[in-house]
Protein backbone atom coordinates (compact mmCIF):
# COMPACT_ATOMS: atom_id res chain seq x y z
CA UNK A 1 0.00 0.00 0.00
CA UNK A 2 1.52 3.45 -1.03
CA UNK A 3 1.74 5.87 1.67
CA UNK A 4 0.14 9.23 1.13
CA UNK A 5 1.66 12.25 2.81
CA UNK A 6 -0.29 15.36 3.93
CA UNK A 7 -0.37 17.82 0.75
CA UNK A 8 -1.77 21.44 0.95
CA UNK A 9 -2.90 23.44 -1.81
CA UNK A 10 -0.06 25.62 -2.89
CA UNK A 11 0.06 29.38 -3.62
CA UNK A 12 0.89 28.76 -7.35
CA UNK A 13 -2.05 26.19 -7.73
CA UNK A 14 -4.54 29.05 -6.62
CA UNK A 15 -2.73 31.86 -8.70
CA UNK A 16 -3.50 29.29 -11.42
CA UNK A 17 -6.73 28.41 -10.74
CA UNK A 18 -7.52 32.26 -11.24
CA UNK A 19 -6.93 32.69 -15.09
CA UNK A 20 -9.29 29.71 -15.15
CA UNK A 21 -11.91 32.06 -13.71
CA UNK A 22 -11.47 34.55 -16.09
CA UNK A 23 -11.64 31.99 -18.83
CA UNK A 24 -14.98 30.91 -17.40
CA UNK A 25 -16.15 34.71 -17.38
CA UNK A 26 -15.37 35.00 -20.70
CA UNK A 27 -17.15 31.43 -21.85
CA UNK A 28 -20.56 32.99 -20.37
CA UNK A 29 -20.47 35.72 -22.89
CA UNK A 30 -21.03 33.06 -25.34
CA UNK A 31 -24.89 32.52 -24.50
CA UNK A 32 -25.42 36.12 -23.06
CA UNK A 33 -27.56 36.56 -26.51
CA UNK A 34 -31.35 35.90 -27.05
CA UNK A 35 -32.61 35.08 -30.15
CA UNK A 36 -36.37 36.59 -31.70
CA UNK A 37 -37.87 33.80 -30.03
CA UNK A 38 -36.19 35.13 -27.17
CA UNK A 39 -34.27 32.26 -26.28
CA UNK A 40 -31.15 30.80 -25.94
CA UNK A 41 -29.84 29.53 -29.45
CA UNK A 42 -29.14 25.81 -29.18
CA UNK A 43 -25.97 26.48 -31.28
CA UNK A 44 -24.57 29.15 -28.65
CA UNK A 45 -25.15 26.23 -26.06
CA UNK A 46 -23.31 23.96 -28.06
CA UNK A 47 -20.42 26.22 -27.99
CA UNK A 48 -21.10 27.31 -23.96
CA UNK A 49 -20.85 23.15 -23.52
CA UNK A 50 -18.15 22.38 -25.72
CA UNK A 51 -15.54 25.49 -24.28
CA UNK A 52 -16.35 23.96 -21.44
CA UNK A 53 -15.04 20.56 -21.75
CA UNK A 54 -12.33 22.52 -22.97
CA UNK A 55 -11.17 24.39 -20.50
CA UNK A 56 -12.03 21.80 -17.46
CA UNK A 57 -10.16 19.40 -19.68
CA UNK A 58 -7.04 21.75 -19.56
CA UNK A 59 -7.51 22.51 -15.66
CA UNK A 60 -8.00 18.91 -15.01
CA UNK A 61 -5.32 17.47 -16.16
CA UNK A 62 -2.88 20.00 -15.15
CA UNK A 63 -4.83 19.72 -11.67
CA UNK A 64 -4.20 16.01 -11.28
CA UNK A 65 -0.57 16.16 -12.56
CA UNK A 66 0.36 18.61 -9.64
CA UNK A 67 -1.73 16.04 -7.39
CA UNK A 68 0.13 13.53 -8.01
CA UNK A 69 3.94 14.82 -8.93
CA UNK A 70 4.08 18.39 -8.02
CA UNK A 71 7.70 19.09 -5.61
CA UNK A 72 8.19 22.64 -5.69
CA UNK A 73 10.73 22.34 -7.61
CA UNK A 74 11.62 25.41 -9.65
CA UNK A 75 10.73 23.18 -13.39
CA UNK A 76 7.36 22.49 -11.71
CA UNK A 77 6.63 26.34 -11.40
CA UNK A 78 8.12 27.34 -14.90
CA UNK A 79 5.51 24.82 -16.42
CA UNK A 80 2.61 26.16 -14.86
CA UNK A 81 3.33 29.87 -15.51
CA UNK A 82 3.67 29.28 -19.25
CA UNK A 83 0.39 27.34 -19.03
CA UNK A 84 -0.89 30.47 -17.53
CA UNK A 85 0.00 32.68 -20.37
CA UNK A 86 -1.21 29.89 -22.62
CA UNK A 87 -4.55 29.98 -20.80
CA UNK A 88 -4.89 33.65 -21.41
CA UNK A 89 -4.25 33.55 -25.00
CA UNK A 90 -6.73 30.65 -25.36
CA UNK A 91 -9.44 32.80 -23.30
CA UNK A 92 -9.15 35.76 -25.45
CA UNK A 93 -9.48 33.23 -28.42
CA UNK A 94 -13.02 32.34 -26.94
CA UNK A 95 -15.55 33.77 -29.74
CA UNK A 96 -19.53 33.14 -30.56
CA UNK A 97 -18.00 32.46 -33.74
CA UNK A 98 -15.29 30.07 -33.52
CA UNK A 99 -14.10 29.71 -36.86
CA UNK A 100 -12.76 33.13 -36.68
CA UNK A 101 -10.10 31.78 -33.76
CA UNK A 102 -9.74 28.53 -34.18
CA UNK A 103 -5.99 27.92 -35.36
CA UNK A 104 -5.55 30.52 -31.98
CA UNK A 105 -7.44 28.21 -29.73
CA UNK A 106 -6.97 24.72 -30.98
CA UNK A 107 -2.69 25.38 -31.41
CA UNK A 108 -2.76 26.67 -27.46
CA UNK A 109 -4.81 23.93 -26.75
CA UNK A 110 -2.01 21.97 -28.42
CA UNK A 111 0.55 23.78 -26.69
CA UNK A 112 -1.13 22.84 -23.49
CA UNK A 113 -1.76 19.34 -23.58
CA UNK A 114 1.89 19.24 -25.18
CA UNK A 115 3.19 20.68 -21.63
CA UNK A 116 1.11 18.45 -19.59
CA UNK A 117 2.70 15.65 -21.91
CA UNK A 118 6.18 16.55 -21.58
CA UNK A 119 5.79 16.81 -17.58
CA UNK A 120 4.63 13.10 -17.39
CA UNK A 121 8.08 11.97 -19.74
CA UNK A 122 9.93 13.94 -17.20
CA UNK A 123 8.21 11.68 -14.47
CA UNK A 124 8.43 8.61 -16.54
CA UNK A 125 12.33 9.38 -17.22
CA UNK A 126 12.93 9.52 -13.52
CA UNK A 127 10.82 6.52 -11.79
CA UNK A 128 11.37 2.93 -11.47
CA UNK A 129 8.04 2.80 -10.15
CA UNK A 130 6.08 0.08 -12.17
CA UNK A 131 2.81 1.55 -11.51
CA UNK A 132 3.72 4.93 -11.97
CA UNK A 133 5.58 4.22 -15.17
CA UNK A 134 2.61 2.27 -16.26
CA UNK A 135 0.40 5.83 -15.18
CA UNK A 136 2.71 8.01 -17.06
CA UNK A 137 2.77 5.96 -20.29
CA UNK A 138 -1.00 5.55 -20.63
CA UNK A 139 -1.48 9.22 -20.02
CA UNK A 140 1.30 10.48 -22.52
CA UNK A 141 -0.29 8.04 -25.09
CA UNK A 142 -3.80 9.78 -24.40
CA UNK A 143 -2.43 13.17 -24.82
CA UNK A 144 -0.41 12.32 -27.98
CA UNK A 145 -3.57 11.00 -29.41
CA UNK A 146 -5.83 13.80 -28.41
CA UNK A 147 -2.78 16.30 -29.68
CA UNK A 148 -2.30 14.52 -33.23
CA UNK A 149 -6.06 14.85 -33.57
CA UNK A 150 -5.93 18.32 -32.70
CA UNK A 151 -3.16 18.74 -35.24
CA UNK A 152 -4.51 17.22 -37.85
CA UNK A 153 -7.13 19.45 -37.62
CA UNK A 154 -5.82 22.30 -38.25
CA UNK A 155 -3.88 21.83 -41.39
CA UNK A 156 -7.57 20.50 -42.39
CA UNK A 157 -10.73 22.68 -43.94
CA UNK A 158 -13.52 23.93 -42.13
CA UNK A 159 -15.97 21.49 -42.96
CA UNK A 160 -14.45 18.71 -41.07
CA UNK A 161 -11.66 20.46 -38.83
CA UNK A 162 -14.28 21.48 -36.14
CA UNK A 163 -15.57 17.35 -35.92
CA UNK A 164 -11.89 16.13 -35.93
CA UNK A 165 -10.96 18.69 -32.73
CA UNK A 166 -14.19 17.77 -30.85
CA UNK A 167 -13.12 14.15 -31.02
CA UNK A 168 -10.31 14.98 -30.13
CA UNK A 169 -11.11 16.95 -26.75
CA UNK A 170 -13.94 14.10 -26.19
CA UNK A 171 -11.07 11.33 -26.22
CA UNK A 172 -9.06 13.08 -23.94
CA UNK A 173 -11.43 13.83 -21.27
CA UNK A 174 -12.97 10.77 -21.17
CA UNK A 175 -10.88 7.50 -22.66
CA UNK A 176 -8.47 7.79 -18.75
CA UNK A 177 -11.84 5.89 -17.40
CA UNK A 178 -11.07 3.02 -19.51
CA UNK A 179 -7.75 2.54 -17.89
CA UNK A 180 -9.10 3.06 -14.29
CA UNK A 181 -7.15 0.38 -12.42
CA UNK A 182 -3.75 1.84 -13.90
CA UNK A 183 -4.91 5.26 -11.75
CA UNK A 184 -5.76 3.32 -8.95
CA UNK A 185 -2.95 2.11 -8.81
CA UNK A 186 -0.84 5.43 -7.67
CA UNK A 187 -4.01 7.16 -5.87
CA UNK A 188 -4.68 10.49 -5.75
CA UNK A 189 -3.86 12.47 -2.73
CA UNK A 190 -7.59 12.90 -2.41
CA UNK A 191 -7.38 15.58 0.47
CA UNK A 192 -5.47 17.55 -1.78
CA UNK A 193 -7.89 16.79 -4.99
CA UNK A 194 -11.11 17.64 -3.37
CA UNK A 195 -9.72 20.48 -2.08
CA UNK A 196 -8.78 22.01 -5.29
CA UNK A 197 -12.06 21.21 -6.85
CA UNK A 198 -14.11 22.79 -3.98
CA UNK A 199 -11.82 25.81 -3.84
CA UNK A 200 -12.55 26.32 -7.75
CA UNK A 201 -16.18 25.62 -6.71
CA UNK A 202 -15.85 28.47 -4.30
CA UNK A 203 -14.59 30.55 -6.99
CA UNK A 204 -17.57 30.19 -9.49
CA UNK A 205 -19.87 31.03 -6.04
CA UNK A 206 -17.36 34.19 -6.25
CA UNK A 207 -18.86 34.60 -10.34
CA UNK A 208 -22.21 34.10 -9.34
CA UNK A 209 -22.15 36.66 -6.44
CA UNK A 210 -20.62 39.29 -9.51
CA UNK A 211 -23.96 38.44 -11.78
CA UNK A 212 -26.01 39.29 -8.67
CA UNK A 213 -24.16 42.36 -8.21
CA UNK A 214 -25.50 43.14 -11.60
CA UNK A 215 -29.03 43.22 -10.71
CA UNK A 216 -28.40 45.60 -7.76
CA UNK A 217 -29.03 49.48 -8.67
CA UNK A 218 -27.58 51.39 -5.07
CA UNK A 219 -30.81 53.48 -6.11
CA UNK A 220 -33.22 50.02 -6.18
CA UNK A 221 -32.81 46.75 -4.60
CA UNK A 222 -35.51 44.53 -6.06
CA UNK A 223 -36.85 41.51 -3.96
CA UNK A 224 -35.91 39.69 -7.38
CA UNK A 225 -32.01 40.67 -6.38
CA UNK A 226 -32.89 39.68 -2.78
CA UNK A 227 -34.01 36.11 -3.80
CA UNK A 228 -31.21 35.32 -6.66
CA UNK A 229 -28.54 36.02 -3.89
CA UNK A 230 -30.24 33.85 -1.43
CA UNK A 231 -30.40 30.87 -3.94
CA UNK A 232 -26.69 31.51 -4.60
CA UNK A 233 -25.90 31.06 -0.78
CA UNK A 234 -27.96 28.10 -0.79
CA UNK A 235 -26.97 26.14 -3.57
CA UNK A 236 -22.88 27.32 -1.57
CA UNK A 237 -24.41 26.01 1.85
CA UNK A 238 -25.67 22.53 0.06
CA UNK A 239 -21.97 21.92 -1.89
CA UNK A 240 -20.05 22.89 1.23
CA UNK A 241 -21.83 20.83 3.72
CA UNK A 242 -22.13 18.10 1.63
CA UNK A 243 -18.36 18.37 0.67
CA UNK A 244 -17.14 18.71 4.71
CA UNK A 245 -19.27 16.81 6.43
CA UNK A 246 -20.32 13.93 4.18
CA UNK A 247 -17.31 12.98 2.44
CA UNK A 248 -14.67 11.09 3.66
CA UNK A 249 -11.25 12.88 2.38
CA UNK A 250 -8.60 10.39 3.03
CA UNK A 251 -9.53 7.74 1.14
CA UNK A 252 -7.57 6.18 -1.33
CA UNK A 253 -8.70 6.56 -4.96
CA UNK A 254 -8.40 7.18 -8.74
CA UNK A 255 -10.75 10.57 -7.87
CA UNK A 256 -12.42 9.68 -11.26
CA UNK A 257 -15.55 10.10 -10.10
CA UNK A 258 -14.79 13.45 -8.08
CA UNK A 259 -13.11 14.93 -11.28
CA UNK A 260 -15.53 14.15 -13.99
CA UNK A 261 -18.71 14.86 -11.73
CA UNK A 262 -17.21 18.70 -10.99
CA UNK A 263 -17.20 18.69 -14.90
CA UNK A 264 -20.89 18.86 -14.66
CA UNK A 265 -20.88 21.14 -11.41
CA UNK A 266 -19.05 23.64 -13.44
CA UNK A 267 -21.46 23.69 -15.87
CA UNK A 268 -24.71 23.62 -13.93
CA UNK A 269 -24.21 26.16 -11.57
CA UNK A 270 -22.67 28.93 -14.36
CA UNK A 271 -25.62 27.85 -16.50
CA UNK A 272 -28.19 28.24 -13.02
CA UNK A 273 -26.67 31.93 -12.65
CA UNK A 274 -26.39 32.80 -16.54
CA UNK A 275 -30.06 32.23 -16.58
CA UNK A 276 -31.22 33.68 -13.35
CA UNK A 277 -29.48 36.82 -14.23
CA UNK A 278 -31.10 36.93 -17.59
CA UNK A 279 -34.54 36.11 -15.52
CA UNK A 280 -34.39 39.35 -14.06
CA UNK A 281 -32.49 41.63 -16.90
CA UNK A 282 -33.92 40.34 -20.11
CA UNK A 283 -37.31 38.95 -22.00
CA UNK A 284 -36.44 35.39 -21.67
CA UNK A 285 -39.31 32.93 -22.61
CA UNK A 286 -40.75 31.41 -19.78
CA UNK A 287 -40.79 27.59 -20.55
CA UNK A 288 -37.56 28.07 -21.86
CA UNK A 289 -36.05 29.60 -19.23
CA UNK A 290 -37.52 27.38 -16.96
CA UNK A 291 -36.52 24.12 -18.75
CA UNK A 292 -32.94 25.11 -18.81
CA UNK A 293 -33.16 26.07 -15.22
CA UNK A 294 -34.43 22.71 -13.99
CA UNK A 295 -31.93 20.52 -16.19
CA UNK A 296 -29.29 23.00 -14.61
CA UNK A 297 -30.52 22.24 -10.76
CA UNK A 298 -31.04 18.57 -11.26
CA UNK A 299 -27.53 18.49 -12.76
CA UNK A 300 -25.83 20.20 -9.79
CA UNK A 301 -27.64 18.65 -7.42
CA UNK A 302 -26.88 14.66 -8.91
CA UNK A 303 -23.00 15.86 -9.04
CA UNK A 304 -22.92 16.53 -6.18
CA UNK A 305 -24.75 13.56 -4.20
CA UNK A 306 -23.28 10.83 -6.18
CA UNK A 307 -20.03 12.66 -4.47
CA UNK A 308 -21.41 11.84 -1.64
CA UNK A 309 -22.63 8.29 -2.61
CA UNK A 310 -19.08 7.28 -3.64
CA UNK A 311 -17.06 9.18 -0.87
CA UNK A 312 -19.39 9.07 1.95
CA UNK A 313 -17.87 8.93 5.17
CA UNK A 314 -18.67 5.43 7.17
CA UNK A 315 -21.57 5.98 9.25
CA UNK A 316 -23.74 7.69 6.85
CA UNK A 317 -25.87 5.49 4.52
CA UNK A 318 -26.25 7.33 1.27
CA UNK A 319 -28.05 4.53 -2.04
CA UNK A 320 -29.14 5.39 -4.71
CA UNK A 321 -32.52 5.54 -2.84
CA UNK A 322 -31.31 8.60 -1.11
CA UNK A 323 -31.17 10.47 -4.54
CA UNK A 324 -35.04 10.32 -5.02
CA UNK A 325 -36.37 12.98 -2.03
CA UNK A 326 -34.21 15.72 -3.71
CA UNK A 327 -35.44 14.93 -7.04
CA UNK A 328 -39.08 14.65 -6.15
CA UNK A 329 -38.54 18.25 -4.33
CA UNK A 330 -37.30 19.58 -7.69
CA UNK A 331 -39.71 18.00 -9.77
CA UNK A 332 -42.80 19.39 -7.75
CA UNK A 333 -41.08 22.96 -6.96
CA UNK A 334 -40.83 23.29 -11.04
CA UNK A 335 -43.86 22.16 -11.47
CA UNK A 336 -45.42 24.66 -9.31
CA UNK A 337 -43.41 27.07 -11.03
CA UNK A 338 -45.10 26.49 -14.48
CA UNK A 339 -48.62 28.29 -12.55
CA UNK A 340 -46.15 31.58 -11.59
CA UNK A 341 -43.28 31.67 -14.07
CA UNK A 342 -44.38 35.33 -15.47
CA UNK A 343 -44.26 36.29 -11.44
CA UNK A 344 -40.50 36.54 -11.27
CA UNK A 345 -40.36 37.07 -7.72
CA UNK A 346 -42.82 34.47 -6.39
CA UNK A 347 -40.70 32.04 -9.05
CA UNK A 348 -37.45 32.81 -7.09
CA UNK A 349 -39.07 32.48 -3.59
CA UNK A 350 -40.10 29.41 -4.74
CA UNK A 351 -36.77 28.39 -5.69
CA UNK A 352 -35.39 29.17 -2.15
CA UNK A 353 -38.07 27.06 -0.37
CA UNK A 354 -36.54 24.10 -2.93
CA UNK A 355 -33.44 24.93 -1.54
CA UNK A 356 -34.78 25.12 2.20
CA UNK A 357 -36.11 21.53 1.75
CA UNK A 358 -32.90 19.80 0.28
CA UNK A 359 -31.05 21.20 3.15
CA UNK A 360 -33.17 20.24 5.16
CA UNK A 361 -32.60 16.74 4.02
CA UNK A 362 -29.33 16.81 4.68
CA UNK A 363 -29.94 17.63 8.12
CA UNK A 364 -32.33 14.21 7.95
CA UNK A 365 -29.82 11.99 6.90
CA UNK A 366 -27.27 13.25 9.56
CA UNK A 367 -25.26 16.15 7.33
CA UNK A 368 -25.80 19.04 10.03
CA UNK A 369 -22.91 21.58 9.54
CA UNK A 370 -20.31 23.25 7.31
CA UNK A 371 -17.34 22.66 8.72
CA UNK A 372 -13.44 21.75 8.68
Amino acid sequence: MRKLVEKKVSVAELFYDLIFVYAISRITTTVNYLNHDEQIPFELLGKFLMLFLVFWCIWTYQTVFSNRFFMNRLRDYIFIFIDMFLVIILSQAINPDFEKTFFTFVACTTLLFLSILVQYVLVLVETKDSDVRGLCQRLIVTLLCSITLAAVALLTDSGIHFWLYFISILFVAFFPMVFSKTLAAVPTNFEHLAERYSLFVILLFGESVIAVATTISYQHISMASVLFYLIMVLLFAFYMITYTTGMNHHMETSGLTMIHSHLFIFISLNLITVLLEMYIHEPIEPYFFLTLLFVGMLMFFVSTLVNLKVYQKSGIDFTFKSFLPVVGILVVTFIAMLFVIQHIATTMFLLVVMLLGCLSYLRFIGLTKISR
